[in-house]
C-alpha cells in the first residue's frame, strides 16, 4: 500500500531536516520486518576475543601516553538518559503510599513495595545524597515510617530535589569524607586520568537533553572553578540528539501513525542515533563510556591502566594498518608484504579472508586488502559474564554466509531457536561498553562514520499512545549496527571495570563506597 504524504508532512519532514525517502525507507523496514542476527557462535578468548598479556601492558600504556600527549585523545560520554528508570522501584514506592496502599501499619508485610521500602529506609544514611536530605536525627533513629516517607518526599517530588526527573549524570553517586561527586565529576576525573595531554588540556564530550543543558554546563563549570583540577583545561562540549535521527512511527498496518490533529508521530531512535553526534566531532582517538559506569577515586586505578592499555592496542593495531595502507597505495607492493597483510587480518583482527581473492592476482588482493583495511577500527572491552544484563560478543553470519564479530544484544536474538539460545548459553563474555575508536584514516582524514553503518541492524518494538498501538523503529545501535562494519577487535577487561548503577540501591554496593 502506497503511502501518500500530505503538504503539512511534507512541511513537518522539513522542519525536523529529514528526507521523505528515509521516512518512506523506514516505513518499508516496518513491512519487510528486521530479520534476528544469525549467531555462528559466542566469541571466546583466542576465537574473536584477545586477551593481552600482563607483560605488554606497560609497553601499551607507554603508546598511549605518546598520543595523549600530542592531543591526539577526546572521551565521549552518552549522558541523555534521565535517572528514572534508577529510581522506579522507589516510586513505585511513594505511589503506594500516596494510594494509601502502603503505610505504617502495612510495612512490614511482604510486598514488592513494602520491602523496597524497609530496604531504603534501613540504608538511608549510606546513601551518597543523604546529606541533602533534611530528616531530624530523632525521626532518622526511629527507623520510623515517617522518615522514609518524608525522605521519598524530598528526594523525588518536582518542587524539592526532583531526582526523578534529572539526568542521571546530575544525581550524586559517591561520598568521600563531606566531599560528594556526581558521574560527571567522576568523568571529569576520570578523563584527567587518561586523555590529558602535555599541556593539561583534557578534551570531553557529552550528550545531553536539551532542557537540561544549561543547568549541567553551570553544574560542571562551577564544580571547575572550585579548584579541585588545578592545571587542568577541561575543553568540554556538548550536543543532543538530532530531531532528524527520530524515526516515525507506525499504526499496526504499517501506516505512519498520526495525532488526533493529524501530524505524524516520531519518536527517538535510541542510542543509535548518536552515530551522528559523533561523527560530527571529527575525532581523532575517542573513548566511550555511559555516564552510569563510573567508579570513586579510590577505585579507580584499574579502569584506568586499562583503559591506557586498550588505547595503546588500538593505537599499536592502527599504526600497522596504516603503515599496510601507504603500501597499498603503491601499485608495486611486494607479493611478500602481501601475505604479511593476510596473516594480520587473520591473528590480529580476526577477519577472514575469501578463498577465492588468496588465489587471485595482485591487483585483486590490493583492492581487497585496501577495502578490508581502511575503515574505523574499534578495541572494546569485555567482561567475564558474571550474570550483568547487556549484550555480548558473537560471531554473527551475514546473508552470504561469512562471519564477523560483532556486540550484539539479546533484542536482535531469536532465542526461541533452540541452537540460537544455545550459543547465548554458553557465552563468556558480555559488552560493558567500554570502547576506544580510531576514526581517521591513513591520510589523518576523518571517516563518515554512517557509511560503514549496518542499515538492517535495527529493531521494532510495539508500543501505545493515547490508548492506540503502534511499532516504533530504534536505529542500529550505536555499539552494535551502528558500527558493524568497522574493523573491531574484543579485549578482555578486568570484571571491576564495569560498575554501572541502573537502580539507586547499586550505589549500596562496595565499589561505589570509598574505601
Amino acid at each position: 500500500m502506497t503511502v501518500e504524504f500530505k503538504p503539512t508532512d511534507i512541511a513537518q519532514f522539513a522542519e525536523r531536516a529529514v528526507k521523505e525517502d528515509i521516512i518512506r525507507e523506514q516505513i518499508a523496514t516496518f513491512r519487510r520486518g528486521i530479520p534476528y542476527a544469525d549467531l555462528d557462535r559466542a566469541c571466546t578468548i583466542e576465537d574473536g576475543i584477545t586477551r593481552i598479556p600482563e607483560s605488554e601492558i606497560d609497553e601499551l600504556i607507554t603508546i598511549h601516553q605518546r598520543a595523549a600527549d600530542a592531543g591526539r585523545l577526546m572521551k565521549f560520554v552518552p549522558a541523555s538518559g534521565a535517572a528514572s528508570r534508577m529510581f522506579k522501584a522507589l516510586l513505585s514506592v511513594q505511589q503506594a503510599i500516596e494510594n494509601g496502599e502502603l503505610s505504617e501499619e502495612t510495612v512490614e508485610a511482604e510486598t514488592d513495595d513494602a520491602k523496597t521500602f524497609r530496604q531504603f529506609l534501613q540504608n538511608l544514611p549510606l546513601f551518597p545524597f543523604f546529606k541533602q536530605l533534611d530528616i531530624s536525627k530523632d525521626m532518622l533513629a526511629s527507623q520510623s515510617f515517617a522518615a522514609g516517607r518524608l525522605a521519598l518526599q524530598q528526594m523525588l517530588k518536582e518542587s524539592a530535589l526532583g531526582f526523578s526527573n534529572l539526568p542521571k549524570g546530575l544525581i550524586p553517586f559517591h561520598q568521600s569524607g563531606d566531599v560528594v561527586r556526581t558521574p560527571f565529576e567522576e568523568h571529569l576525573a576520570e578523563g584527567v586520568a587518561y586523555v590529558c595531554d602535555k599541556n593539561g588540556d583534557v578534551r570531553l564530550h557529552f550528550t545531553v537533553p536539551g532542557a537540561y543543558q544549561e543547568r549541567i554546563d553551570t553544574f560542571i563549570r562551577g564544580r571547575i572553578n572550585q579548584g579541585e583540577f588545578p592545571d587542568i583545561n577541561f575543553e568540554i562540549d556538548y550536543s543532543l540528539q538530532k530531531p532528524s535521527t527520530d524515526t516515525v512511527a507506525v499504526d499496526l498496518q504499517n501506516q505512519p501513525f498520526r495525532e488526533a490533529g493529524g501530524s505524524i508521530v516520531f519518536r527517538p531512535g535510541g542510542h543509535g542515533a548518536l552515530l551522528e553526534n559523533l561523527n560530527d566531532l571529527q575525532g581523532d582517538i575517542i573513548f566511550i563510556k555511559n555516564i552510569d559506569n563510573i567508579l570513586p577515586d579510590s577505585r579507580k586505578a584499574t579502569t584506568v591502566r586499562y583503559k591506557k592499555a586498550l588505547g595503546g592496542y588500538l593505537l599499536r593495531l592502527q599504526s600497522t594498518i596504516f603503515r599496510f595502507l601507504e603500501m597499498l597505495s603503491n601499485s608495486d607492493v611486494a607479493e611478500t608484504h602481501l601475505q604479511e597483510m593476510f596473516a594480520f587480518a587473520d591473528k590480529e583482527l580476526y577477519l577472514s579472508v575469501p578463498e577465492d581473492i588468496l588465489s587471485a592476482d595482485i591487483a585483486q588482493q590490493r583492492e581487497f586488502l585496501v577495502t578490508l583495511f581502511d575503515r574505523p577500527i574499534r578495541v572494546c572491552g569485555m567482561v567475564r559474564n558474571e550474570g550483568e544484563p547487556g549484550g555480548g560478543p558473537f560471531w554473527v553470519r551475514d546473508k552470504h554466509g561469512n562471519c564477523s564479530a560483532q556486540i550484539v544484544e539479546s533484542s536482535q536474538i531469536d532465542t526461541s531457536i533452540e541452537a540460537q539460545a544455545d550459543i547465548v548459553a554458553k557465552a563468556t563474555h558480555f559488552n560493558p561498553v567500554d570502547l576506544v575508536c580510531g576514526v581517521r584514516n591513513y591520510k589523518g582524514q576523518p571517516f563518515d562514520l554512517v557509511d560503514f553503518r549496518d542499515e538492517t541492524a535495527g529493531f521494532i518494538s510495539k508500543k501505545s499512545k493515547d490508548g492506540r498501538d503502534l511499532k516504533a523503529l530504534e536505529l542500529p545501535g550505536l555499539w552494535n549496527g551502528a558500527m558493524a562494519f568497522w574493523n573491531t577487535v574484543f579485549v578482555e577487561v578486568p570484571a571491576e571495570t564495569f560498575s554501572p548503577v541502573k537502580t539507586v540501591f547499586d550505589l549500596l554496593r562496595p565499589e561505589h563506597r570509598s574505601e
